[in-house]
């Protein structure tokens, strides 16, 4: 298994929309046929607007640079509580073409405590090339002074 660290910010400590947590997945670590389950947990204190985070498989694992690559899974919440991620993913192609890798979240798996979280993204194939060094970010976006992020880290495992 692959796992994010620990990590807990407010908006005076965090700049927009940029890489705040990541892990190393070697290449050549899964390939066609693999099945994948990334989970992570989340909570939001004093929120007086909105915080967006997201989680990614990409090239470019520094923290502070922008987020970009295959978007996994997001929560958008304006309201204190916990939220956590569950997904799917099945490997169909390990250097990313055709189907590459196809992602899907349980029913209602993106949830809160709250009922300001959005997010559960239906099916996705995404095209992610296992065969090159990839690795798993989280991102955040605090828009309110005063409000506290924490991500307790994103773990992807095999499971076959």
């Amino acid at each position: 298994a692959f796992k994010t660290g620990y990590v807990s910010e407010t908006q005076a400590t965090s700049s927009c929309d940029t890489v705040r947590s990541t892990v190393l997945i070697p290449a050549n670590t899964f390939a066609a046929g693999d099945v994948l389950m990334m989970r992570s947990m989340q909570t939001t204190a004093n929120q007086t607007g909105f915080t967006y985070s997201t989680i990614w498989i990409t090239t470019n694992g520094s923290i502070g640079d922008a987020q970009g690559g295959e978007n996994l899974a997001q929560i958008q919440s304006s309201a204190d509580g916990k939220g956590f991620y569950e997904k799917t993913l099945f490997i169909q192609t390990s250097d990313g073409t055709g189907l590459g890798t196809s992602c899907y979240a349980a029913a209602e798996s993106v949830e809160s405590s709250t009922s300001g979280v959005v997010g559960g993204d239906p099916i996705m194939d995404l095209a992610i090339d296992w065969t090159i060094n990839q690795y798993m970010t989280v991102s955040v976006c605090i828009d309110n002074s005063g409000a506290t992020w924490t991500n307790y880290g994103a773990i992807l495992t095999k499971l076959n």
